[in-house]
């Protein structure tokens, strides 16, 4: 829009199509209805604020924070106290863990109780963190809005009245300053709480920590307790083979044969030697089943046993096997100690007027019978290693130039050879350096292959 001599010219495309589109508004009343606004914002902001009702306005906020601080301080003692509750469902929890193993249970029922236990306390941590996080989110948020509320009646109060002159921005910068001054107090109340120093989340970690450890036992046992299973499975194709691991007092296996006596196994997979408390436990599951029994270290040994040491306990022959390794052989041998003792003990009951074998007798042939197993396992390595030896010497066997002049006038005694079936390029001269071969020739095509 130009001037000259008080006339004014509209150039703009946009205001000349939005007047031909609404002929009815008349064009001066338009421009004195934005003079207007325009006069009424222009002398709104110049308006000035008086220092009295400044210095009110923040008297009125800095006791709104001293609200809000006195609301962070409530809060604190709320969390204070569920600090508090979480301690003493923590040793409530220890209370209850030393109970339950101090009534030496089965491990299966301990680890449903250790479930059970874990699944009350994190309830309960739950429950009190929901009680008390809301409450103090709620009047953090009242606080903050009676705050807000009242200081937006006071600045429209003093803005529509005021009448001497100070700065606007002096006034914005002040009352900015007292919000960020709110505002980190807050923050830092509420870092502190979920910080990695606070008591809140060491006893989160804690809790973390000691749930995946028993986990993870109780993964490690299970798995050794299935690679058992399967060598019985093994061991014994006529057998029947039952997992007692998820009753009390039962260890956790029960062989059952035909015209056999049952045999209960223990499985245990320690990395440490068997303490006695585990055989305090064996011995009471024989006791209560009332059956004879093998306990099984798979990488360890057991404290105060012997290998393959036999325990006659009302009746009920125990075995302890060391350093077991899932051998099938180690297991049949245990049984067989116990199907050929577990004999002797019914014909000597039979035998009401015979002769009776004293303590001191049986301890003797368990000597012996020990004595008996150590000699046949030295015997079984000393066979294993002869055998090995004599395929070695056996492979020794060689006549090369022979053979290169047979091969060269007949074909059968192609069968002597032993041509690699990878390459099909390579006649080694015994077994032992075929199979070197084959390592290599394995090795170079998959380098080959991953080449490609």
């Amino acid at each position: 829009m130009t001037t000259s001599a008080n006339l004014y010219v509209l150039k703009s495309v946009k205001a000349i199509d939005f007047f031909d589109k609404n002929p009815s508004l008349d064009f001066n009343q338009v421009n004195e209805l934005f003079i207007d606004l325009i006069q009424n914002i222009t002398n709104t902001i110049k308006d000035s604020i008086s220092v009295n009702e400044v210095k009110a306005l923040l008297h009125s906020i800095h006791k709104k924070v001293d609200v809000v601080e006195q609301g962070t301080l409530q809060s604190n003692k709320l969390i204070q106290m569920t600090y508090d509750h979480i301690g003493e469902q923590k040793q409530y929890y220890i209370h209850q863990m030393k109970e339950h193993l101090q009534n030496n249970k089965k491990d299966s029922e301990i680890l449903t109780l250790i479930r059970e236990t874990n699944s009350t306390f994190l309830d309960k941590t739950t429950y009190a963190l929901l009680q008390q996080f809301p409450k103090l989110t709620q009047d953090i948020k009242h606080a903050q809005k009676e705050m807000i509320q009242s200081s937006h009646q006071t600045f429209e109060k003093i803005i529509h009245q005021s009448n001497e002159t100070t700065d606007a921005k002096v006034l914005e910068t002040m009352i900015h300053g007292q919000y960020q001054q709110m505002t980190d107090k807050m923050m830092s109340t509420l870092q502190g709480v979920f910080s990695q120093e606070s008591t809140f989340y060491q006893n989160n970690m804690e809790l973390k920590h000691f749930l995946e450890k028993q986990k993870n036992s109780t993964r490690k046992g299970k798995e050794s307790e299935y690679k058992l299973e399967s060598c019985l499975t093994s061991a014994f194709p006529h057998g029947v083979i039952c997992d007692k691991s998820g009753e009390s007092k039962a260890c956790d296996y029960l062989l059952e044969r035909k015209d056999k006596c049952p045999i209960l196994f223990e499985n245990k997979d320690y990395k440490t030697n068997v303490p006695n408390e585990e055989i305090k436990k064996f011995i009471r599951d024989i006791e209560y089943q009332s059956k004879h029994g093998i306990m099984i270290s798979q990488h360890s040994g057991i404290q105060n046993k012997h290998d393959y040491q036999i325990d006659i306990h009302m009746n009920q022959i125990m075995v302890f096997v060391h350093y077991g390794h899932y051998d099938e052989s180690k297991i049949r041998i245990a049984v067989s100690i116990i199907d050929h003792l577990d004999q002797a003990l019914e014909s000597n009951q039979q035998q009401k007027d015979g002769t009776t074998i004293t303590d001191e007798q049986l301890s003797c042939i368990n000597k012996e019978y020990l004595h008996f197993i150590g000699q046949k396992k030295q015997l079984m390595e000393t066979c294993k290693k002869q055998h090995k030896d004599q395929m070695k010497q056996l492979e020794d066997f060689e006549m090369p130039q022979l053979t290169l002049l047979l091969n060269s006038v007949f074909t059968n005694v192609d069968q002597l050879t032993f041509q690699c079936n990878i390459c099909n390029n390579f006649n080694a001269k015994n077994k032992r350096a075929l199979i070197t071969h084959q390592n290599k020739c394995k090795k170079t095509i998959q380098l080959n292959s991953n080449q490609g």
